[in-house]
């Protein structure tokens, strides 16, 4: 990788967008907004939101404004009566215990199987509603679009070819690649080494070390829990390794020196209070963590399922 982490002109398939937006009804309710917090990272051709928003953000130049009206028929549809159900108590599950906004999947009067909410409860029945919270509404979206990342991940649609071909890639896996890959586009990055990526890497053109040599761009073919590493000091802006430290045999700490030494930041994910006994996932807490990074605070810390993401900047 050359490039920096900063927004360029021009929008390719693959490319992802940063944007701020603030999605709002024309009574002025606002249903959706990342103000206050991180941009939306949008990208391009992965099918992440309506047609509608995606092309209005191709055709925008970074730093620009617009605004983005998507009447109803283009959005959530119109509202139907007919996907509104009152069922009486009798033939629900006598273990569930409804409650306004609890969802459940359930067939309509045509047929259609959707996604209902409950909007009421009383003694004797429990209406639901199979219409989206925004049917029938006109949505009114307010875009800046801040500019595109020089840095490319894998995208859902890569994750998911490779789901087709290797169980390694099961769906809660990219539960977790998504949060990673949302931190790393928010970091200022040049330079990128993942240590033990399965197959490819998360980011397109970064280095890669491994214990064997299996990946086609590995660029050190070398054991992680011995140290010294073959790699200079402030060599990487960013250093990643997804599932990895619990298989570095009790050098996790040297490890992590080592880590410390030839990158800026880092990002690592641990199994978090697995039951396995007799394998090295097991019983790892977030106290085991602190020994095997030196108590080292992280700048973030994410759980997501299972696992535990942390996220570090040592200079």
């Amino acid at each position: 990788m050359e490039e920096p982490n900063k927004v360029t002109a021009k929008i390719q398939p693959g490319d992802t967008a940063k944007i701020h937006y603030r999605g709002r009804l024309k009574d002025g309710t606002v249903f959706e907004s990342t103000q206050g917090g991180r941009p939306l990272l949008l990208t391009i051709g992965e099918k992440q939101t309506s047609p509608a928003f995606e092309q209005a953000v191709l055709e925008m130049k970074p730093g620009e404004k617009k605004n983005l009206v998507i009447p109803a028929a283009k959005a959530y549809g119109p509202y139907r009566p007919g996907w509104v159900m009152i069922v009486n108590r009798s033939q629900l599950p006598r273990d569930m215990r409804p409650a306004v906004g609890q969802e459940l999947q359930v067939q309509t009067q045509d047929g259609r199987a959707v996604n209902a909410r409950i909007t009421q409860v009383s003694d004797d029945s429990v209406t639901m509603d199979g219409n989206h919270p925004l049917a029938g509404q006109d949505l009114i979206y307010d875009i800046h679009f801040l500019g595109v990342s020089n840095v490319r991940t894998l995208t859902y649609s890569q994750f998911k070819a490779l789901s087709e071909k290797d169980a390694y890639y099961e769906a809660d896996r990219w539960d977790y690649f998504q949060k990673v890959i949302e931190i790393i586009h928010h970091l200022p990055i040049k330079t990128v080494l993942e240590l033990g990526p399965y197959k490819r890497t998360i980011v397109e053109g970064a280095d890669a070390m491994d214990v064997v040599d299996a990946l086609p761009n590995l660029t050190y073919c070398h054991n992680a829990a011995e140290t010294p590493w073959p790699i200079s000091d402030d060599r990487y802006d960013l250093f990643i390794a997804l599932q990895v430290w619990e298989h570095l045999r009790g050098k996790q700490k040297e490890a992590f020196q080592e880590v410390q030494r030839i990158a800026k930041m880092a990002i690592l994910s641990f199994p978090l209070n697995w039951d396995c006994p007799g394998n090295c996932h097991h019983g790892i807490t977030e106290e085991t963590i602190a020994e095997w990074t030196l108590n080292t605070p992280p700048m973030e810390k994410i759980l997501v399922g299972i696992r535990i993401i942390y996220c570090f900047r040592f200079r």
